[in-house]
């Protein structure tokens, strides 16, 4: 369901791609406090290409900030468009992506990297805001990769970030073992490292409600068979053969964590 907005104030921040829009919510409900949709429409015009958001509460009711990375726009028109956009009425559609925070928590820790930029920028509004002693750590996809517009905007909001250059996980385990008490953990990176990640925080301690986040990209699922007791990759239809035994497997919704598939059971054949 959309929620429609009246845009108060537009802006941009400091060198970078990236413009926002401080919004005032005329109707609708928006429950996520910061999230990501896959689409808005402005002016009337669809506009098909990824905006994170945060919610700010006020006295006189709800307001947005919606963030847009121009890089992104599919065309010269729409860049214009946004850029200039200095009023008038902004509808966004249903979060494709949610995430909540808990604001009892001392501390956040937030890994992310260059897919994660844009919906960490609200995160890291909303965190600011309540006072909320927070750490980020980047994780680069490559060498010279660098997250110039991250660190600027961090440091505008006195939240230090860190590098890492790549998956070592003795020092990982050190950096999280030592923050599991009253620390929520935020993950919003591709797959496979959300993956390690996630696993690697629940077998230092973190409970599953203090892991948030979400994985970008194509997501590596895997089916277990229940015959031979082997994985393979899940396929987008809901019946497959296992590529080990044959058997004709029955794909289920049931996830299993400690296999980390989905469960494949044998079809009766009558």
């Amino acid at each position: 369901m959309e929620t429609g907005y009246h845009i108060l104030q537009p802006g941009t921040i400091r060198s970078s791609p990236y413009v926002y829009f401080t919004a005032e919510l005329t109707h609708g409900e928006l429950e996520a406090p910061v999230g990501v949709v896959r689409g808005l429409r402005l002016h009337n015009v669809r506009i098909d290409q990824e905006a994170s958001f945060v919610r700010l509460s006020t006295g006189t009711g709800v307001q947005v900030r919606l963030y847009v990375d121009l890089n992104d726009c599919p065309d010269q028109q729409t860049t214009e468009l946004l850029r200039e956009s200095h009023s008038g009425e902004i509808r966004l559609d249903s979060p494709a992506r949610k995430i909540f925070v808990n604001l009892h928590k001392h501390k956040y820790i937030l890994f992310v990297d260059e897919k994660g930029i844009l919906c960490s920028i609200p995160l890291l509004l909303l965190l600011a805001k309540q006072g909320i002693q927070t750490e980020v750590y980047y994780v680069q996809s490559y060498a010279k990769d660098s997250p110039k517009t991250l660190k600027r905007y961090a440091k505008s909001l006195d939240i230090p970030v860190r590098i890492i250059r790549e998956w070592k996980r003795p020092s990982l385990s050190i950096l999280l073992a030592e923050r599991t008490i009253d620390t929520q953990l935020v993950v919003i990176c591709r797959w496979p490292l959300y993956n390690n990640l996630v696993k690697l925080a629940r077998e230092l301690g973190f409970a599953k409600e203090d892991i948030e986040g979400y994985d970008n990209g194509d997501k590596e699922e895997s089916v277990f068979c229940v015959r031979c007791y082997k994985l393979q990759r899940k396929p987008v239809e809901s019946e497959t053969s296992c590529l080990h035994c044959g058997a004709s497997l029955s794909i289920s919704n049931h996830y299993s964590e400690r296999l980390e598939a989905y469960l494949g059971y044998v079809l009766c054949k009558e």
